[in-house]
Formats: C-alpha cells, sequence, structure tokens
C-alpha cells in the first residue's frame, strides 16, 4: 500500500525523469534496497532491459543509489585432511562461500534536492551553466563544459568555488575487490550499458580536497545534493530571520538557535489554527508549553475555556493523533489525562506536508524548517 511519502517522491521522480523512473522510485521507497530483477514482481514492466536503462539513468543523475551487500552462503565446503584427530570446530577446516549481491535504493536527498535548483540558480547566477549541465548529465568531466564562452582557467576557477561551497563532488567508484567483476553503473552511458552489463572495476578515482587541490580534467564530477539542499535551506531561513528578527549574521549562535526553535513552534500553533481554530491551537499550545500531564479540569482551568468547549477540542486533537493520552490510579480510580507528544506532532505535520494541506506563505522557508528537525529525512532500510 503507498503511503503519502511514497506518492510524493514517485510523483517528484515522474516530474523530473518521466512515468517510468516514478514507478520504479515507488517499488524502492516501499521494499528497497533490492536487485533490479526484483522491481519486475511488483511493476508491470515486461522489458528488462528497458527497466535496466532506466535504473542506470537514476543512478547517473544520483536519484537512485547502487551498493553491494556480502551474503554468506548456506553451502560450507569442508577442508580435506587426513588427520582424524583435529578438532571439527577448528575454522581451518571449512570454508565459507561469499556472495556479494548488488542492490539499488532510492536517494531521497538527491530527489528531495532537485525541488531547491531553481532556488539556487536564482541565487548564485555564475554558476548557472555549472549546475544546469550537471542536472542534465548527471555525471560529467570538466572538459566537456569548455566552450568559446567560457574558457578553461575560468572554469576551473568556478568549479572550485561550487566545490568550497560544497556543491559539487568528485565521483567514487566502489571497488569491493579489485579482482571481481562488478556491475559498472555510475559513469557509464545510458546506451552503452543496455549493450555490455559488466566491467572491471580496474580504475579508482581518488578523493580530492574540496579546498586544497584543484579539480584535474580528468576528474568525474557530480550535483552534492546533501550541500545545495543546505545552502539553500541556510538561505532561506536566514533572509527569515533577517526580516522578523534584524539578526544579520550566524555568529551570535544563541540567538539563532533560539529564533530558529521560536519559528517550528509558531509554524506548528499557526498550523493547528489553519485547520481547526484559534481554541484548538490554544489548548495545543498549552499542553505543548506546560510539557506534563493535565486532566480536562486543569485544561478548562488553563486555556480558560468552559468545559463542553474544552472537552470537544480535546476530542478532536486525539482523534487527529496531535496529543495522547495517559491513565493514571487515583484513589484506586483510573483517571484520564491528556499531553503532548513531539512524535505524535511531527508524524501528522509531515503527514499534511504531503498531503498539501499545510498552508504556508513561504513554502521554501518551511521545506527548509522541516528538513532542519529531520522530518523530511528518510533513511534507507538496511
Amino acid at each position: 500500500m503507498n503511503t503519502f511519502r511514497t506518492l510524493y517522491f514517485s510523483q517528484l521522480a515522474q516530474q523530473h525523469f518521466g512515468e517510468a523512473m516514478g514507478k520504479v522510485v515507488n517499488v524502492l521507497d516501499q521494499y528497497g534496497p533490492i536487485q533490479y530483477q526484483d522491481i519486475l514482481k511488483y511493476t508491470r514492466f515486461d522489458d528488462l532491459k528497458f527497466l535496466e536503462i532506466v535504473i542506470t539513468l537514476g543512478i547517473k543523475h544520483q536519484i537512485i543509489g547502487f551498493k553491494f551487500k556480502t551474503q554468506q552462503d548456506n553451502g560450507i565446503e569442508l577442508k580435506k585432511s587426513s588427520d582424524k584427530d583435529k578438532s571439527q570446530d577448528d575454522p581451518n577446516q571449512k570454508k565459507k562461500k561469499i556472495k556479494k549481491k548488488g542492490l539499488i535504493f532510492v536517494n531521497h536527498i538527491a530527489l528531495l534536492g532537485r525541488e531547491y535548483v531553481p532556488e539556487l540558480l536564482s541565487i548564485e547566477k555564475k554558476y548557472n551553466i555549472i549546475i544546469d549541465y550537471a542536472l542534465k548529465k548527471g555525471v560529467f568531466g570538466i572538459q566537456n563544459l569548455i566552450s568559446d564562452n567560457i574558457k578553461e582557467n575560468d572554469l576551473e576557477i568556478l568549479v572550485n568555488e561550487l566545490f568550497d561551497k560544497s556543491l559539487l563532488q568528485i565521483v567514487q567508484i566502489e571497488q569491493p575487490d579489485q579482482h571481481e567483476e562488478v556491475k559498472e553503473t555510475i559513469h557509464k552511458d545510458t546506451k552503452n550499458k543496455s549493450e555490455k552489463k559488466t566491467q572491471k572495476a580496474n580504475k579508482k578515482i581518488e578523493i580530492l580536497s574540496q579546498k586544497q587541490q584543484s579539480v584535474t580534467q580528468n576528474s568525474l564530477l557530480q550535483i552534492n545534493w546533501t550541500g545545495l539542499i543546505d545552502t539553500v535551506k541556510n538561505n532561506a531561513i536566514m533572509e527569515q530571520l533577517r526580516q522578523i528578527y534584524g539578526i544579520s549574521n550566524f555568529q551570535d549562535q544563541t540567538i539563532y538557535l533560539q529564533k530558529q526553535k521560536e519559528l517550528k513552534e509558531n509554524l506548528e500553533i499557526k498550523w493547528v489554527e489553519d485547520k481547526f481554530s484559534l481554541k484548538h491551537s490554544r489548548i495545543f499550545n498549552l499542553l505543548r508549553m506546560k510539557n506534563c500531564p493535565l486532566d480536562e479540569k486543569q485544561i478548562c482551568d488553563f486555556a480558560l475555556m468552559n468545559f463542553k468547549d474544552s472537552n470537544a477540542i480535546l476530542f478532536e486533537l486525539l482523534k487527529e493523533q496531535l496529543i495522547k493520552t495517559q491513565i493514571l490510579k487515583v484513589n484506586d480510580k483510573d483517571k484520564q489525562i491528556y499531553l503532548y507528544d513531539q512524535k505524535l506532532v511531527d508524524a501528522k505535520l509531515q503527514l499534511y506536508f504531503y498531503k498539501g494541506l499545510i498552508s504556508c506563505k513561504d513554502k521554501q522557508l518551511y521545506f527548509g524548517i522541516l528538513n532542519q528537525w529531520n522530518l523530511m529525512q528518510f533513511e534507507v532500510k538496511n
């Protein structure tokens, strides 16, 4: 069954790379990491070669990750020995066969990062030509960018600036075994990949220092999506902090962190108010501020409401999973009390964001806030 998260990412993939990629991402988000052949079990693809091309395109553009998983084979080969006195538990008597399995998974960060690219290009216009090329090609060499419009020396300066800002990175080739044939998917052209599936990984690209070494012509480059997201997110949040609080830099970390916290709390309260009413947000904020269990009477008194109204509001907030209840024994009787739970709130906030039900004037800022509190970060299942 599709979750709102899966639906969001599959639609994002479809928007940028077409319907086939959307289907692949949909499956990988639900079942990955898996072998690419297994995708056929969950989709209507009837052409394995076409599916392989789609996956290769995804890997090339970083929205699909590729890794090797070592598996122990069930078969055990006993080492022959004429010495019967040796114990059977001797580790030298048996060799365990090891298999390496290629698995693919969704790179959520790279997929999310594509939503940030237009904003980055409007901020850093001098980098447009490089970022635009990186978006189209996925993995590329610096020599591909040299033209009449941009000279080699100028290009190298721009590329190194992008490295300094963590917006570009060197491609690293996974090399589990120098003597083993592995699937080469990262820097092969799509057409070549469909014709030839494997080749020896006999060349390892060394990761260069971002600030101390310049990028050579032979290096393969790609966008660093994490760096891009951080750059745009910090710019958006910082701009908002400038407008509201007059903070001009990050030097005063105490003020910055406090205002950042207030910004998120205000968004939470505004969200509840938009969804329900001012009274709902008042009780929601009361439970959050008190940060302790309260009974119905306490909530009624603190919120300055009549008992009937506060009970109706509590029921709505419980139904929406914004608060939770706890049962305590008081004078040998069960007493129901209410409390605020950050995990419940974050989960619901995330859900409503995916469904597009949150009204917020600055969506990019809101996106940044969600990322800041890890509400949009998803770890790949191991």
